[in-house]
């Protein structure tokens, strides 16, 4: 299954090992890095709109991933196994296993590194289509609002609307 990942600003230094784990377990088939400026904060609100996620904790993200001077964040579009799917008490929703297990990998592993870390500032990954679509048509928002004003981003936006719904199917957790 077609899914999207954010390796935020807080973790891009990081960004290359965390892509070279990502594809060690799951298919990376692309990645495209943005630099958000002042509109960082209202790409990450955008980001989880679709989650059921309390404002507070969005908040609490956002002021510790500010604590890096950098906006930019790495996108990743990448396949994984849909098949072995299993309850997440806390999430209080089947995730599928393969995902799930490489997220918090990628999360425990490079935590320690991060200034200011809490929980899920290194590594989002999209949980089904619902989720996928958000995000998607985030960046797809951003990218449009933003002035292409050199070849390198208007080719990202190309490419990234390449993903568009026709490649994005749900999966056996929706």
């Amino acid at each position: 299954m077609l899914s999207l990942g954010i390796i935020w600003n807080s973790a891009q230094f990081l960004s290359q090992d965390i892509i070279t784990d990502i594809n060690k377990n799951i298919n990376v088939l692309e990645t495209f890095e943005f630099d958000l400026g002042d509109r960082y904060e209202d790409f990450v609100r955008a980001v989880y709109a679709s989650e059921q996620m309390e404002k507070w904790k969005i908040d609490k993200k956002i002021n510790h991933m500010l604590h890096t001077s950098s906006r930019k964040i790495t996108i990743l579009f990448f396949e994984f196994d849909e098949t072995v799917i299993e309850y997440h008490p806390f999430k209080k929703k089947n995730v599928y296993k393969e995902l799930e297990s490489c997220k918090m990998k990628i999360r425990e592993k490079y935590k320690d590194f991060v200034e200011s870390y809490t929980f899920d500032i290194v590594f989002h990954a999209t949980d089904n289509l619902e989720e996928l679509k958000n995000c998607y048509n985030s960046i797809v928002d951003f990218l449009n609002n933003t002035s292409l004003n050199n070849t390198d981003d208007a080719v990202k936006l190309i490419r990234v609307k390449n993903y568009d719904n026709k490649k994005m199917h749900g999966g056996k957790n929706e």
